[in-house]
This record gives structure tokens, C-alpha cells and sequence, in this order.
């Protein structure tokens, strides 16, 4: 456990917060301002719309719990972010505590200086500080780069009967994230929930080896009893897995996992059905990863109704992290929409993740909306054994790439339509130069159509088909390309650009 010993004998003051206007303050913040280091400030029930900031100081924010020992005021004592920021942030804190309360509708902390609209720490922000939290209930919270739950960069935190569940995070650590220089304890007897968080990568916990010493995490119940990298990410510096950072000692799984293939309809769906026959489809596409096995001797394939996908009409969660070993196949391609709305990005397949497949669907109005990156799906570094069968690509925008093969081998991308995208070229193959290997790609019966510049963005318009990029300066690098029986039509700029790599097959184009 960290050095942290608040109790209220020892306190300085306690400062009472009750909406009755019968406490000290009725607002959080208000309480908070006039806090000094050790001081308590104690909530009475109700939903507080705030995005509370702790200023530096060490002090307790709870709930009655501390005072009763009535943990069942973690559920009426509600920090509410409203979407406008973090619910708690937490910067240059020697000592805090937070104990007793349910934080939810926390949409992160935009950090000064950094990209512009790009947050952090959906539900908790933790920078240069030491906190514990207790008995807390974070949910629906969301942030756009890493920890959707929680982020702890460059901090050390003691965890302990937390429940974390049903937070997203665009980039990294739907649940739980945390930096280099951080460490995460969690208490093995009050034992935490962390489940059913999604993320593009790591979808319950991530974590930065970097400087971190390898971690014990000991959980009543998480998604499942046997979290791989899809729940639980921890990465070196270049984005690689390090698998063996993480032990674990988790009691029971939110999800039983399914070995065979499953049903999803947006429509009649519902993500408390079994999800192993058509009469009992999944709701959303996200579940069904999170539930079938990967198996890389006998494939399993998520079946895709005819209907929209999007956060609005089915609740699907975009961008979605890809699982080797699965196969996702539409009933039609034109029946099956990926929509989505102009604000998320599909697909990350990341850093080995290989053997998959999609199939027969449209995704359409994709956009990487936060960052300047690839605004339909990635595909990055070492994807092998890639399948793309009849999809459509359209009406997406990207800042350079609206769809981004980076260093992936044996990629078949097949009666396939890229058209009406803005932005980047419509799909770029390319090779980085840290990369030495041989990588493989196949286009075949595929059309690229009215692609064209985003004329609405000035610092980079962009447009146009398909790029071939190898790695600049690297003369080994090996990245052949087959065109076959492809249609460019009507790309403004480019239809076709071959640049740092050997010159592509093309045939019947």
C-alpha cells in the first residue's frame, strides 16, 4: 500500500458539502477551494455536476461511507462530468483519497499544450500525485486518447473495492491506463471490479512498460478469467506486447467465453442473448469480440445481420479492436452499414494481431475525428494473413489515409470499393523504416472511385487513390504489391503513386 494515512481524528477540518444548502457549500469545487492539505470534504447524497479539481492539495474527497461505514453511499453520492471534462483531476498532489463515490459522464482532461480536443482520464486524472481510491463506482465515462476509466501518468495509486465498468477510450485503456514512472497497487483482499470497458487497444486495462515494475492485479471479476491483450494491453516502447507484465488472480468473468461462432443483428439483437444462433443474436459487434475465442486452428466467425452499426442506432463501440483468428462476414455487403457519423474511426488491428478476416460490409462516414491518422481503420505492423472480401469503402475522410496498411504481409484485399473519400489517399499501403521485412499485398477486382482532397481542411487537402509507400532511406526494404483487374476512376491528384518501394505489379488495370 502507498504511504497514505488519512483519518478523521487527525484532519484538520471537514468540510460538508449538502445541495439542502444546510452544509459548508453546496458545490464540490466551492468546498474544494477552500480546503487546506489534509482537510476532508464530505458529500451528502445527490448528483453533483462538476468537474472537480483538487488544485495540488492533499485532501479527502468522500462521501458519507467514511463516516457511517455505509458503503451504499457510493451509489447515491454521484460526481456527474456532464461531458465537459474529467469527473476528478488530480495534478502535484502529494496525498489524496477518494472514497465512496460513483463518478460517471466524465468525457476527460484536455491537456494544455498538447493537440488540440485530444483528453485524458474520463472518469480520473492523475499526473505527479499520489492517490488512493476506495469503494468507488466509475462507469460511463470517456475520453478520446487513453483511460477511460482512470489515467495515472507519472503517478502511484492504491486501488481497492473500485468497481470500473462501461467507460471507453478512443485510443488506449478503456478501464484503466497508465504511464511510464507509474504504479498501480491493487489491494488483494477488497478485492476491484474492472469489465466490460472498451478501448482500440486494451480494451479493460493498458499499460507503458517503460519504467513501471511488472504488476499483481488481483480482481473479484473482469470481463473474463483469462484476459489476453484484447482486455489487457501492456506494451514496450515501440508498441509491442510484453506479455508476461501482468499476473493475474481474478475470481469470476463478466462474460463466458464462446469457442464457435456468433450471431450479431443491430436490429432484434440483444447482448444478453447467447449470441450462438440466429434466433439469439448479440446486439452489438463489440460484445461478440469481447466473447468469442480466438482460434487459430479452427477460425471462428461474428455473422453480421443486415442493418446499421453506429454508437447511435445498435450502441455499437467504435473503433473496434481487432482479434486474431476471427472472421467477421456481413449478410450483404450493401445490407451491413458501419456508420460512423463522421466522428470515429473502425478498426485497429494492432501490433501482431493476424490471421482475420472482414467481409461483405459497407463502412461509411469513418473519421478519425481526434487525430491526424487514419480516418477508416489501421492495420499496423505486423498484421499477417489479412483478408478484406467485398468491402466497401466511402464517404470517409482521413488527415493523410483513409484506410492504412502499415508493415502487414500476406494482405488480400479483394472485390473491394473505395469511393467519394476526402482527405488522404483513399488507402495507403506503406513500410516504416525502422521495419526490415518482407511484406506482401494483393488488390484484386478493386475500384477506387471520386476520391478526392478535403478542400475544407487548409493545412492538408489530400486526394486520391492508392498510395504504395516503402520505408524513405531503407534500400532493403521488401514490400511487393499486385494490382489485378483494378478500376481508377475519377481520383483527383493521384490515381496511383508508387514512392519508396518496388515498383507494384500491375495487371489488367
Amino acid at each position: 500500500m502507498l504511504n497514505i494515512s488519512f483519518n478523521l481524528s487527525t484532519v484538520a477540518q471537514i468540510i460538508s458539502v449538502k445541495q439542502d444548502s444546510t452544509g459548508d457549500y453546496i458545490h464540490i469545487q466551492d468546498a474544494v477551494n477552500s480546503a487546506n492539505n489534509y482537510d476532508t470534504v464530505l458529500i451528502w447524497p445527490g448528483t453533483y455536476y462538476e468537474n472537480v479539481d483538487l488544485l495540488g492539495k492533499s485532501i479527502t474527497l468522500g462521501s458519507l461511507a467514511l463516516t457511517t461505514g455505509d458503503i451504499s453511499y457510493k451509489y447515491s453520492t454521484i460526481i456527474d462530468g456532464n461531458k465537459t471534462g474529467t469527473c476528478i483531476l488530480i495534478q502535484e498532489v502529494e496525498n489524496a483519497v477518494i472514497y465512496g463515490l460513483t463518478l460517471t459522464n466524465g468525457s476527460g482532461y484536455l491537456r494544455e499544450s498538447l493537440e488540440d480536443s485530444v483528453t485524458y482520464g474520463g472518469g480520473i486524472y492523475v499526473r505527479l500525485s499520489n492517490i488512493e481510491v476506495n469503494i468507488c463506482v466509475i462507469s460511463k465515462n470517456w475520453c478520446n486518447v487513453t483511460g477511460g476509466g482512470i489515467l495515472i501518468s507519472e503517478s502511484n495509486l492504491f486501488i481497492s473495492g473500485t468497481s470500473i465498468f462501461n467507460n471507453q477510450a478512443y485510443i488506449g485503456a478503456g478501464g484503466l491506463g497508465f504511464t511510464s514512472n507509474s504504479t498501480v497497487i491493487f489491494d488483494s483482499e477488497n478485492r476491484c471490479n474492472i469489465y466490460s470497458n472498451s478501448s482500440q487497444s486494451g480494451c479493460d486495462i493498458a499499460a507503458n512498460t517503460k519504467d513501471n515494475l511488472p504488476m499483481d492485479i488481483f480482481l473479484d471479476t473482469c470481463t473474463v478469467l483469462n484476459p489476453g491483450t484484447f482486455f489487457c494491453r501492456s506494451v514496450d516502447e515501440e508498441g509491442y506486447p510484453v506479455n508476461d507484465f501482468f499476473t493475474f488472480d481474478i475470481l469470476h468473468q463478466k462474460i463466458e467465453p464462446y469457442d464457435g461462432d456468433l450471431y450479431v443483428n443491430p436490429i432484434s439483437g440483444n447482448d444478453t442473448n447467447s449470441g450462438i444462433t440466429p434466433d439469439q443474436p448479440l446486439k452489438t459487434i463489440f460484445y461478440a469480440l469481447s466473447k468469442i475465442v480466438e482460434d487459430s486452428l479452427n477460425r471462428n466467425t461474428i455473422h453480421l445481420a443486415n442493418g446499421v452499426y453506429s454508437d447511435t442506432a445498435n450502441g455499437e463501440k467504435f473503433p473496434l479492436n481487432v482479434r486474431s483468428n476471427v472472421i467477421m462476414e456481413g449478410e450483404t455487403m450493401d445490407g451491413v452499414i458501419w456508420d460512423g457519423r463522421d466522428s470515429y474511426r473502425f478498426l485497429k488491428g494492432n501490433i501482431l494481431t493476424s490471421n482475420y478476416a472482414f467481409k461483405k460490409i459497407t463502412m461509411t462516414r469513418g473519421r478519425h475525428k481526434f487525430h491526424k491518422d487514419a480516418g477508416t481503420f489501421i492495420f499496423y505492423l505486423e498484421n499477417s494473413n489479412i483478408i478484406l472480401d467485398s468491402i466497401t469503402v466511402q464517404e470517409s475522410v482521413g488527415f493523410t489515409v483513409v484506410a492504412n496498411f502499415i508493415d502487414c504481409n500476406n494482405a488480400v484485399i479483394k472485390n473491394s470499393t473505395f469511393k467519394n473519400n476526402r482527405g488522404g489517399n483513399s488507402a495507403v499501403v506503406a513500410g516504416l523504416d525502422f521495419q526490415n521485412q518482407e511484406n506482401s499485398y494483393r488488390f484484386i477486382n478493386c475500384k477506387f472511385i471520386n476520391n478526392i482532397p478535403d478542400y475544407e481542411n487548409t493545412e492538408f487537402q489530400g486526394g486520391g487513390g492508392l498510395t504504395l509507400g516503402g520505408a524513405p532511406g531503407n534500400i532493403n526494404y521488401n514490400n511487393p504489391t499486385y494490382l489485378v483487374n483494378c478500376l481508377f476512376v475519377g481520383n483527383n491528384n493521384n490515381a496511383l503513386v508508387s514512392m519508396g518501394c518496388p515498383k507494384p505489379f500491375i495487371i489488367n488495370c
